[in-house]
C-alpha cells in the first residue's frame, strides 16, 4: 500500500516537472510573457531585441539628436516620498567606426567609471552573460542633492543604479536599473526577468 502511494507521488512530481518544462519551452517558442509582464520588441537599428518588462510600466522610446543612439526607457511607480521615478532602460549605439562615440566596449566602461557622480560608491563590479554576450555589470550608489525647483521636494535622494555594458556586433548596449536606494529591492526581480529574457534579433 505504501509502495503504491509512493509511486503515485513520484508520478505526480514527474508530471509537474514535465509540465513546467513544457510551459517554459512554450514561452520561449511563442514569445509569450509570464503573468505580470509585457514583451518589448524593438525594430530600429541598435534596438533589434526583445525582453520582458513589468506590465503597466510606462514605455518611452528615445533617440539621440547629437549622439547616435536609440533607447527604450520603462518608468515604474514613484517612490514612497514622491521624489524619484524608478526605471529600466536599454540603449544601443554604434561603434565609433560607424559614427558612435566609443571605439569599443572597454573604452565605454572606462569612461563611465571616470564620470560617476563625485560622491558615488561602486558597490559591485562583476561580469555575466546577457543575451549570450559577456557584460560588465556595475552597481553604484550616490545621493542626488536637494533640487530647488517648482513642484519638486527639496530633499536629498539616495539612488542606486546598476548598469550592464555589452557589445553585440557593431553596437554597444547599456542596460540600466535605477531607483531610490531604499526601495531598490522592489524592482530587482523584474529587472532579473528583463535580463533573463533579453534576446537579440537577426538584422
Amino acid at each position: 500500500m505504501k509502495r503504491a502511494a509512493y509511486l503515485v507521488m513520484v508520478g505526480v512530481l514527474v508530471a509537474a516537472v514535465g509540465w513546467r518544462l513544457l510551459s517554459q519551452r512554450g514561452e520561449r517558442m511563442t514569445g509569450m510573457s509570464p503573468s505580470g509582464f509585457t514583451q518589448y520588441q524593438g525594430r530600429d537599428p541598435g534596438l533589434k531585441l526583445t525582453f520582458h518588462y513589468p506590465a503597466g510600466w510606462r514605455l518611452q522610446e528615445e533617440q539621440g539628436t547629437i549622439d547616435r543612439y536609440r533607447q527604450v526607457r520603462l518608468l515604474g511607480p514613484r517612490n514612497s516620498e514622491d521624489t524619484y521615478t524608478p526605471y529600466f532602460s536599454v540603449a544601443g549605439a554604434p561603434l565609433r567606426a560607424d559614427g558612435g562615440r566609443f571605439e569599443d566596449l572597454a573604452e565605454r566602461v572606462v569612461t563611465y567609471k571616470a564620470h560617476v557622480p563625485a560622491d558615488a560608491k561602486i558597490e559591485k563590479e562583476t561580469a555575466r552573460l546577457v543575451g549570450g554576450e559577456k557584460a560588465f555589470d556595475i552597481t553604484v550608489a550616490y545621493t542626488v542633492p536637494p533640487l530647488h525647483r517648482p513642484g519638486l521636494k527639496a530633499i536629498p535622494i539616495p539612488v542606486k543604479t546598476r548598469t550592464l555594458f555589452l557589445q553585440k556586433g557593431r553596437y554597444l548596449y547599456e542596460i540600466i536599473h535605477s531607483a531610490d536606494a531604499r526601495e531598490y529591492g522592489l524592482q530587482e526581480r523584474a529587472f532579473g526577468q528583463l535580463l533573463k529574457t533579453l534576446r537579440f534579433q537577426e538584422s
